[in-house]
């Protein structure tokens, strides 16, 4: 019986490094949990054309937004765990988890990292009119201060607004936020001086510093951006200071190890040509390819993080 039962597992493992070679034998297709149209959307399907191109077979995307990115993050999680159905997801899958929000998935045993995609950092801004020039004068001035000033931002919990928080928090600085519908309003108010400062996406946020309407005090993230290598980070002010968002791609948990992996390399393959990078760093984010492993280790450390702001600042949603 034993030797019946060895047999048959090294049947099944045969079985799933011949899947892995042989795959994708058929269309895959990645679910996107936000409309069409958007920045993860267009990244999305440039990923989609290059992996297409790749593996010579078809790569759809699928639009599934809503519910926080839940519904598209729980339809993957229900798929067979084959690898022919994806989720492109976002840091927002991790934030949910920080703000204690319950879905029909469990994030760490029904969708299995794939390998990180990039990074997407956030930037300081203020009218061109502010009366600070660099970040630690804006430091000076409210740490500790009797009375506020505002940052604006695109909405309750998301990236933006817990850079905010997370940025008042270390440097003890009296700043509050003012949540927007939207980084365009957000960003129109600061141009017009009604809010201090905002945090603002490179996409949203650039154009106008490089016209001289809005002054960069620092991109979030832990290193420069290629688009706009002057500006610095927070971090070279307020030394380990790193907080921004990230893209990443997701399978049904119980996907066959030589799956993921098999698509990471092929997703690493993609993420070094310069044509590539270059594409994607032009939408303002930074090509960052991780292992499973490491993207993993990515999460569990945003998520802690996130916790700690979601707690120290008091943030709920409904």
């Amino acid at each position: 019986m034993r030797k019946i039962l060895a047999v048959a597992a090294a049947l099944i493992g045969m079985a799933t490094v011949a899947s892995a070679q042989s795959y994708p034998e058929r269309v895959v297709k990645i679910v996107v949990p936000y409309a069409a149209g958007g920045g993860t959307d267009i990244l999305a399907r440039l990923l989609a054309e290059q992996l297409g191109k790749k593996w010579d077979q078809s790569v759809v995307v699928e639009n599934r937004p809503g519910g926080s990115t839940s519904i598209a993050a729980t339809y993957v999680a229900g798929s067979e765990p084959d690898g022919y159905t994806v989720l492109l997801g976002t840091n927002t899958l991790v934030t949910n988890e920080a703000l204690g929000r319950k879905f029909d998935y469990d994030l760490k045993t029904d969708l299995v990292p794939i390998g990180l995609v990039t990074e997407a950092s956030t930037i300081l801004v203020a009218s061109s009119e502010s009366k600070f020039q660099n970040l630690q004068e804006v430091i000076d001035a409210l740490k500790g201060a009797a009375d506020p000033m505002y940052f604006g931002h695109s909405g309750i919990a998301g990236t933006p607004h817990l850079t905010g928080e997370l940025l008042a928090m270390v440097t003890g600085m009296n700043l509050q936020q003012v949540a927007y519908k939207g980084e365009a309003p957000a960003l129109t108010d600061a141009l017009a001086g009604h809010v201090d400062f905002a945090f603002s996406s490179p996409t949203g946020a650039l154009e106008q510093v490089r016209a001289g309407n809005l002054r960069a005090f620092g991109v979030a993230g832990s290193s420069r951006l290629t688009g706009a290598p002057d500006i610095p980070t927070i971090g070279e002010t307020v030394p380990g200071f790193e907080m921004g968002g990230f893209f990443a791609f997701f399978a049904p948990g119980g996907t066959s190890e030589d799956i993921v992996n098999s698509f990471n390399a092929t997703l690493g393959e993609i993420l070094t040509d310069p044509a590539i990078v270059a594409k994607i760093e032009n939408f303002g984010m930074q090509v960052t390819p991780k292992s499973p492993a490491d993207t993993r280790a990515k999460m569990d450390g945003y998520l802690g993080k996130v916790s700690d702001v979601v707690k120290a600042a008091n943030i709920k949603v409904d």
